[in-house]
């Protein structure tokens, strides 16, 4: 079997994906879901985290932030392309105290619509360079659309926690984190 782009690799296709741990939001929504991972340099080249999640407030739809080993430091950068039903859309940021890394439906929106997203924690446990996170990710609701993100942190230590907050309200009972190792 062909796979002609990297990106659709990350659905796990082959055995070198190995699932870690699976999170699932239930009665109480919380504002976020944290992994440690400090164990898994020896074992693990990549990670990645398959999520499926929605927001209890607001409208329209939020974005879920990024964070590693609790830095909440200027440290961080963020690029975006997207569209949705209201236009296409790119943008990015530096200096930024998280990475919005995806994006997740509203409560005013179609009901029991959660968005999708694959993101790959690239080289996570290298102490020679920054720690890199791609994102592919999708939501079906009132405003539909898509995305690709892509982000940094900007420090060379090896990841040992990571973070996935929701910017306002919280996350619902259902939301599911899924971590993979990728060896």
């Amino acid at each position: 079997m062909l796979i002609p782009f990297g990106i659709l690799s990350a659905a796990g296709i082959g055995s070198d994906y190995e699932l870690i741990e699976t999170q699932i939001v239930v009665g109480a929504s919380t504002t976020s879901i944290s992994f440690d991972v400090s164990s898994f340099a020896s074992t693990y080249k990549h990670l990645q985290i398959r999520m499926t999640a929605r927001n209890s407030g607001g409208s329209g739809i939020g974005d879920t932030m990024f964070r590693l080993n609790s830095d909440t430091g200027s440290n961080y950068s963020r690029h975006q392309l997207g569209g949705y039903d209201n236009g296409i859309f790119s943008g990015a940021a530096s200096s930024q105290t998280s990475i919005a890394i995806g994006r997740m439906p509203f409560a005013n929106q179609a009901a029991n619509a959660f968005a999708a997203s694959v993101i790959d924690i690239l080289d996570p446990f290298s102490t020679t360079k920054n720690t890199t996170v791609r994102s592919l990710q999708g939501v079906s609701a009132t405003n539909a659309g898509i995305e690709l993100r892509s982000g940094a942190w900007y420090n060379t230590a090896s990841v040992t926690t990571i973070s996935l907050t929701v910017a306002t309200d919280t996350l619902v009972a259902g939301s599911r984190f899924s971590l993979y190792g990728i060896k």
